[in-house]
């Protein structure tokens, strides 16, 4: 954690050194969602966004520098913290309902990204006063993440990961890698004050956001009593209100979906501030007459 806030840090000098010109930094808050093992619809797992779920939908919330080097191009540096959450009380899926599992997880991301301006409004509304401009982009890159999933068990939250629920050898790691992509646009009024609208996709190299992923373990490979309680939640319900044969939570039986990897989702909004460009000074003269000076302003 200390590490992911260093190295945001070093990039926000590194930027403001780099450059003073079309940059802007801000602000942006929204919702997260997830995609993976727990909760979902009637159906078994679907990808993409077919199995969202929209109930679990939970906050994120982070700062970002962003410079373009042309109209067309620029790059995004940002430390998003993103919560998300499943449970499988809050699926139709009669099998997974009566696993029991749930589990919340945050999630806190250093990323940088490409970006590809491929329109551009310079006069929202045609006043003719170029006051505000529109520009929809699309962008991918790569992010570095860590994250802690945990569960709620008799009132509090316990960490999963610590317990190996499904009889790993060793935990599975914290840190892991993103490819964020997604679509967007910002409206920019009077060149200094922005505001952004995006949706971003994440794709992980884990599929133990949820701490599910393959079969369940034999209590005689689970280290502990409580990962014994949190592997397998299907004791918890009352059985004479059960459908699903209880055989089916037993050890060696599908626990969840190891072949798919786990996924994130963020929808955003952006508020930033544009750095002005340096200001220059060019001199035109005309023969014999007293030279005249202009003073430019960067464009943004």
């Amino acid at each position: 954690m200390k590490n992911l806030i260093l190295t945001a840090f070093i990039l926000t000098l590194a930027i403001s050194a780099f450059s003073q010109y079309r940059t802007d930094v801000g602000v942006y808050f929204g919702g997260a969602n997830y995609l993976g093992e727990i909760g979902g619809k009637e159906q078994t797992r679907r990808n993409f966004i077919l199995d969202m779920k929209i109930k679990e939908t939970k906050t994120s919330f982070g700062a970002f520098f962003r410079h373009r080097f042309n109209d067309s191009y620029g790059v995004t540096a940002s430390l998003t913290n993103a919560t998300i959450a499943g449970d499988d009380k809050n699926t139709t899926n009669l099998a997974r309902k009566e696993r029991n599992l749930s589990f919340k997880n945050n999630i806190i991301e250093l990323s940088g990204r490409g970006e590809y301006y491929f329109y551009s409004i310079n006069d929202v509304g045609n006043h003719g006063r170029y006051w505000v401009n529109f520009r929809p982009y699309i962008f991918a890159g790569l992010g570095v993440f860590h994250h802690n999933p945990k569960t709620l068990h008799n009132g509090e939250w316990v960490k999963l990961r610590p317990l190996k629920t499904e009889g790993q050898q060793k935990k599975y790691s914290p840190i892991n890698v993103s490819i964020p992509a997604g679509v967007g646009f910002y409206f920019t009024y009077k060149n200094r004050y922005r505001l952004s609208v995006e949706m971003a996709y994440r794709k992980t190299f884990t599929d133990y956001l949820d701490d599910v992923s393959s079969k369940y373990a034999s209590n005689e490979v689970l280290e502990s009593e409580l990962a014994q309680d949190l592997s397998n939640r299907n004791d918890e319900l009352n059985s004479e209100n059960t459908q699903i044969d209880a055989e089916n939570y037993l050890p060696g039986n599908k626990r969840g979906d190891e072949t798919n990897k786990d996924s994130f989702l963020t929808g955003q909004v952006g508020i930033s501030y544009v750095l002005r460009g340096p200001w220059h000074v060019e001199v035109k003269s005309r023969g014999d007459f007293v030279p005249k000076m202009r003073i430019y302003r960067a464009k943004f």
